[in-house]
């Protein structure tokens, strides 16, 4: 069984010795000193010097995150910070892979095929080492790791050739591949947050397991394994000796040899997700009175409100994982403490008990709500698409200190606005999606607002917003829902410019429930949602509601565009000539909006024109910007963009004549 990144497990750098050209009387480095050293890639790495040979004029190296000494020329270093190197980070991690590789190829090599415990346990390592690679890949994507991905893929067909067959299909009879697929994904970002879980549970390290925890909800989890289970019955067990029952929790025992399953899927599931969900759920059983400690210790460690919120938020994950802790009453006590005795600095924020309840958390509601009054019974974790559904994102700061800015083009310069909700589905490996938040709230206004509000899923009936721009994000929103496969998907959300994760401003997780009425049920939404948006578009006075066509010289030009029913402009600004004449007025620029109609449908569309000083009378000079920046961001596909007729909105014939603020 060949080593195929054997060269990676021996050393990364082989930076060889050379003998100087000349003996050296005082070492440029000093032993201690922390260096950069070029290797044979020519890439540097940083170390700290151990030794100098003066008989050689050498240097032994310690090499940072690689365990290992290196003898190096002086040639060959240079001071620390001197330019980039290799992230010390990235060799850590990758040495990590290297030695549970090393220990997999050690068992490998011991054999077992045939037995059930040991091509579960060779599969589970392999697997572990997959998952570590690909953390590997996405957080430092420049490096070649090319051996490391040969490597997971010749073990993978090691194991699979060497595995010997079982029963026949046991599992998902009648299910499509799509069907399997989906249910193992469901599963797979819980067993993703669970691979670091430490392996002994102590109240010191609990605040490092906040979402490990936060995975382990029982009672949803409970109902959605039992719903599962129903269907899958032989998906939800372990498989291997009977007395590893004990390790698993309550997960039920299917015998010695493991079935062969009819989708790859639910082998995963049951190969993989399913034996670490129960077996971290083992190792907490019996650890009630550490885990409230361990509540409490945050929460007297706490210094900073958002330090208080962890403890806070560490005691609502364990209450979720354990409901039955007697210890939780003293802890939830502490953790409140914690956030009153710090909350003065962030008095002025905090919208009510909810919000203080709530803080760096974003809370779903079925109905819109009143911030300060909120209705806990309306408070939901589940998204049905089609049903309306509304995100509260509760800060424990300002929005304004988010650092979210966008170009305005009423004050001509960069402005304060709301973050993006992003959000993704998948696991952490997934592409992030960010939706824009409508609101008219901007600029240092922004540093009395501590809460954001987005109507993700309004509902069509009673909805009346005050501008059609504010039901783009529903729209787009709804749009990326129909490109969802049949399933139960879990969404991350988030406030944030940045990455998804629990360290965001405010952060959720939301369960996603595609069946297989949903895509008739969104077309109908969007449908009705669409008439909305549409009824509520008039003609913008941005720039004034003067008829102003009179003073346009070309308005002929515009007639490619259709039939003119509306024309307001006004000056925005003007061209000085270049130098040495920068003092002169060039010519003048205007901007304004026009209503077209063709076929019976107008639009509304923007244009630019221009005037020299000595003329009275404006030329139109092209088509203007139409606000898309409400377009949902989703890569690596298109964004969904807002729907245009043409050039522009689309707007009744009726509306023309009504005017009003975008």
């Amino acid at each position: 069984m060949r080593a195929v990144f054997a060269p990676m497990l021996v050393a990364v750098v082989a930076a060889a010795a050379t003998p100087a050209a000349a003996q050296q009387a005082r070492p440029k480095f000093n032993v201690g000193q922390q260096v950069e050293m070029q290797s044979t890639d020519g890439r540097w790495y940083s170390g700290k010097v151990q030794r100098f040979d003066r008989r050689n004029a050498t240097y032994l190296i310690l090499v940072d995150g690689l365990r290992m000494e290196e003898t190096v020329d002086e040639s060959k270093l240079r001071a620390a910070g001197s330019g980039e190197v290799v992230p010390v980070e990235f060799l850590v991690a990758q040495l990590g892979v290297r030695q549970r590789a090393g220990a997999l190829d050690q068992r490998l090599q011991q054999g077992g095929w045939g037995q059930a415990d040991f091509e579960a346990e060779v599969t589970a390592k392999l697997e572990e080492i997959a998952a570590a690679v690909a953390q590997l890949e996405a957080r430092w994507p420049q490096e070649d790791l090319a051996p490391f991905r040969e490597y997971v893929a010749s073990r993978r067909k090691h194991v699979a050739d060497n595995r010997k067959g079982a029963a026949a299909p046991a599992a998902g009879p009648g299910a499509s591949a799509d069907e399997a697929a989906a249910l193992a994904a469901s599963y797979r970002p819980i067993f993703e947050r669970l691979q670091n879980f430490p392996r002994e549970v102590s109240a010191e390290g609990l605040l490092g397991c906040v979402a490990e925890l936060e995975a382990l909800d029982q009672a949803n989890l409970d109902r959605r394994i039992a719903a599962d289970a129903a269907r899958f019955p032989a998906v939800f067990k372990y498989y291997g000796a009977e007395e590893k029952g004990g390790r698993y929790a309550d997960l039920p025992w299917g015998g010695n040899a493991r079935p062969r399953f009819e989708h790859k899927a639910l082998e995963q599931l049951n190969e993989y997700y399913l034996p670490r969900i129960y077996e971290i759920k083992g190792r907490l059983r019996g650890k009630e009175a550490e885990l409230a400690r361990g509540v409490v210790l945050a929460a007297e460690a706490a210094t900073t409100v958002d330090e208080a919120n962890e403890a806070m938020r560490l005691a609502r994950a364990v209450a979720a994982c354990q409901p039955g802790n007697p210890g939780l009453a003293a802890a939830n006590q502490a953790a409140r403490a914690a956030v009153d005795k710090h909350l003065t600095s962030i008095k002025h924020l905090i919208t009510g008990d909810f919000h203080r309840a709530n803080m760096r958390r974003v809370v779903a509601f079925s109905r819109p709500q009143t911030l300060g009054r909120e209705v806990a019974d309306q408070v939901t974790t589940t998204i049905v698409p089609g049903r309306p559904l509304h995100l509260v994102a509760y800060l424990s700061c300002s929005v304004r200190s988010l650092g979210a800015a966008r170009p305005d083009a009423d004050v001509g310069q960069m402005v304060s606005v709301c973050p993006d909700f992003s959000f993704r589905i998948g696991g952490r490996q997934a592409p992030i999606n960010r939706l824009p938040v409508y609101t008219t709230v901007r600029g240092l206004e922004l540093d009395k607002v501590g809460a954001v509000h987005l109507d993700l899923l309004p509902d069509p009936e009673t909805v009346a917003f005050a501008t059609h721009l504010q039901y783009l994000p529903a729209l787009h929103f709804a749009q990326w829902l129909l490109t969802l496969p049949v399933g139960t998907h879990e969404l991350e959300v988030g406030v944030t410019e940045y990455d998804v994760d629990e360290r965001s401003p405010a952060f959720g997780r939301l369960t996603l429930e595609v069946g297989p009425g949903t895509k008739a049920a969104l077309e109908t939404y969007l449908e009705r949602l669409w008439a909305k948006k549409l009824a509520a578009v008039v003609f913008p006075d941005t720039y004034g509601a003067a008829d102003n066509r009179e003073r346009c010289v070309n308005l002929g030009d515009l007639a490619k565009y259709g039939t003119l029913r509306r024309l307001s402009f006004s000056q925005t600004g003007q061209v000085m000539k270049p130098f040495p004449r920068q003092n002169e007025v060039n010519n003048f620029v205007a901007t304004g909006w026009a209503v077209f109609e063709r076929e019976g449908r107008c639009e509304v569309v923007e244009l630019s024109f221009s005037r020299l000083p000595s003329e009275e009378r404006w030329r139109w000079t092209g088509l203007g910007v139409t606000p898309t920046h409400y377009s949902l961001s989703r890569p690596p596909a298109d964004p969904i963009r807002p729907r245009l007729l043409q050039h522009g909105y689309e707007i009744l014939p009726a509306n023309v004549d009504r005017t009003g603020r975008w």
